[in-house]
């Protein structure tokens, strides 16, 4: 082989390579693109769905002021507990890239605080459900009739079952943890006032006017207004204060992270 045939031969090789090297470099930069890309879009759906998540429990603790009914109040707690038990382990599963690990353990750490306190929150619903059963039938002294002596021993008599009544029905009640205080005070108030009525019966019967003088002013220092049992709100609110702050700080932090990755296009 002549000299010029192997330079060009040579020439070729070299070209080669080089051709090889270009394309080898070419490709690992658009397969490093291709991966930032896809990395960018993975962490930008992960924050589009962790929007969803908090939208479906945002302001949850607003519905512990709402004015609905009980019996609607808990089938929207229920919902949102569950959602938050769903997300949680969801959250839990596989392994997170670093960008959005910080996110996750946010939404983790808010999830597990909204189960929890949703969950105390639905005892305390069933407990005021119960209660208010209970108690729909008790009479106070303002109903009763006084046209005569005798009404007025029948009105006493029918107020003194029925609140004892609720008494029995109240024992029945297992209370939750942070209102059972509560509960043994309401139910001895009522007990209490079944001793006065049955003492205000016999001095009306007796026509005792002293007696009727101190047994009224007794019971209407005690006298017991239905309206002054806690709502479930204003408990939680109280027994969990803590929590539902940090849970409201958890939610701002978590909007601030999840309002920057949603707009992520590249990332590794």
């Amino acid at each position: 082989m002549t000299e010029e045939k192997k330079d060009i031969k040579n020439i070729f090789t070299k070209k080669n390579v080089l051709y090889i090297i270009a394309g080898s470099l070419t490709l690992i930069i658009l397969l490093i693109l291709g991966y930032g890309f896809l990395s960018g879009k993975s962490i930008k759906n992960y924050a589009v769905n962790s929007q969803k998540m908090i939208d479906n429990t945002k302001d949850w603790d607003n519905l512990l002021d709402s004015e609905e009914d009980l019996s609607s109040m808990k089938n929207k707690i229920e919902i949102i507990k569950n959602n938050s038990d769903r997300y949680v382990v969801e959250l839990g599963e596989g392994k997170k890239q670093k960008k959005i690990k910080q996110l996750n353990d946010n939404l983790i750490e808010y999830f597990t605080l909204v189960s929890n306190v949703s969950s105390e929150t639905l005892d305390i619903i069933d407990w005021s459900i119960d209660i208010e059963t209970a108690t729909k039938n008790a009479n106070v002294l303002s109903t009763l009739d006084s046209s005569s002596t005798e009404t007025i021993v029948v009105s006493l008599e029918l107020t003194k079952k029925n609140t004892e009544n609720t008494i029995s029905k109240l024992k029945k009640i297992n209370p939750p943890a942070s209102i059972k205080t509560f509960h043994n005070s309401f139910i001895n108030t009522l007990s209490e006032t079944t001793l006065i009525y049955q003492k205000l019966i016999d001095a009306i019967k007796t026509n005792n006017v002293d007696v009727l003088t101190s047994i009224s002013s007794e019971l209407s220092s005690i006298e017991i207004d239905f309206g002054d049992i806690p709502s479930p709100g204003e408990t939680i609110e109280s027994e969990f204060k803590s929590d539902i702050e940090k849970s409201n700080n958890l939610e701002k932090d978590i909007q601030t992270e999840i309002d920057l990755l949603k707009n992520t296009i590249f990332s590794f």
